[in-house]
């Protein structure tokens, strides 16, 4: 069947994702070297800024892929550790599917602070510690880790700085290699394997 028609009543969003899902890598990514970067607060404390920027998200089947745009920064709290261990925590890009869309659908995109294990040698979050917290099912990108060795996140912490917070993000790709576009579909740059990550 065609995908997308002028005249078709019955287009979903998953129709308009497959036009997506075939030209780009399963994995998903951001587009620009500074979208969605996290960094500590000019004055620090337990917020971090996310930056704007365009990701795509592809859900775990492979099957859909889901565009967004952040077009101003945002502050994600993290959470204090009263826990008597340090701890790693992640920040988590992801698509709301049980939201109600507004008009322009800028509801749907979240940020997350998601708690790893604290312990001596803490553990960083995993997928069930995530979806327990955005919701089984909801597509997701990990964007930053918060807390490092040795810089974990401590116990008693009072504020995050950049020590503690490196980049997790991943270039989104075409599947020839290509980047999407860095910056902002503005230019290609042509690889035969998958870009270097954003710092």
């Amino acid at each position: 069947k065609a995908l997308i028609l002028n005249g078709m009543t019955s287009v979903t969003d998953k129709d308009l994702s497959g036009v997506i899902i075939s030209f780009l890598n399963s994995t998903g990514g951001v587009v620009g070297t500074s979208d969605y970067s996290v960094t500590a607060q000019g004055t620090p404390n337990m917020t971090v800024a996310v930056a704007g920027g365009r990701a795509w998200i592809p859900n775990g089947q492979g099957t859909m892929t889901y565009g967004t745009y952040l077009d101003s920064p945002v502050n994600v709290t993290v959470a204090n550790n009263t826990s008597g261990q340090p701890r790693i925590d992640y920040i988590v890009l992801y698509v709301n599917l049980s939201a109600s869309p507004t008009s322009i659908g800028d509801n749907i995109p979240q940020l997350a602070d998601i708690q790893g294990t604290p312990a001596s040698s803490p553990s960083a979050p995993t997928p069930t510690q995530i979806t327990n917290v955005i919701g089984a099912g909801n597509p997701y990108l990990v964007i930053a880790q918060i807390g490092q060795t040795p810089t974990y996140i401590p116990n008693g912490v009072g504020s995050i700085n950049s020590g503690m917070i490196s980049s997790l993000r991943n270039y989104a790709y075409f599947i020839t290699g290509q980047t999407v576009t860095v910056p902002q579909y503005e230019e290609f740059t042509d690889q035969s394997v998958a870009p270097a990550n954003p710092a």
